[in-house]
């Protein structure tokens, strides 16, 4: 599954398949439960050495199936070895992330005394510029997972009025 550093064509494949705009709007496209014998027949399949081009197909000659296809999307991600933020640089993703967290509660804050931040008027280009720079860290496959997923993820927000799959 990509252990030679670069990003799996299943991810990618799967990437562009849900990116569709028909699959976009798909209501509760990540939140709706798939068929789980068909995700777990597509699984074994794949797992088998099937090519992703024709399981895609299988897919596309059904209307598309966006939840088993999502569901596939999610087990990927689930089940990397190494998450696409790398253990190493988990917790500074962790500390950026809580430097801009509009709206949070006084639990959420309250470590940000720690790390320097400042959730409330704090300079939002200042911690896009080290979430920037954390991202630039990361191992080049890891960066193009993290990044197509962030893409896909804000194109199903912005969708949000029919499939409602909000970022909140």
């Amino acid at each position: 599954r990509g252990g030679d550093g670069r990003v799996p064509r299943l991810f990618c494949a799967l990437v562009a398949h849900l990116a569709r705009p028909a699959l976009l709007r798909t209501v509760g496209l990540f939140r709706v439960s798939a068929d789980v014998a068909r995700v777990r027949a597509l699984r074994r399949r794949l797992d088998s050495g099937e090519h992703e081009r024709q399981i895609l197909a299988e897919l596309d000659a059904a209307g598309g199936e966006p939840h088993v296809a999502g569901a596939l999307l999610k087990a990927f991600l689930r089940e990397l070895p190494e998450p696409a933020c790398t253990f190493g640089l988990y917790e500074p993703f962790v500390d950026v992330g809580m430097k801009y967290a509009p709206g949070a509660d006084a639990l959420v804050r309250a470590p940000l005394a720690t790390v320097g931040g400042a959730a409330e008027g704090g300079d939002e280009a200042a911690v896009l510029d080290e979430l920037r720079a954390l991202v630039a860290e990361l191992p080049p496959a890891h960066r193009e997972v993290l990044l197509q997923t962030c893409a896909l993820l804000a194109a199903v927000t912005a969708e949000y009025g029919h499939n409602r799959m909000g970022a909140g």
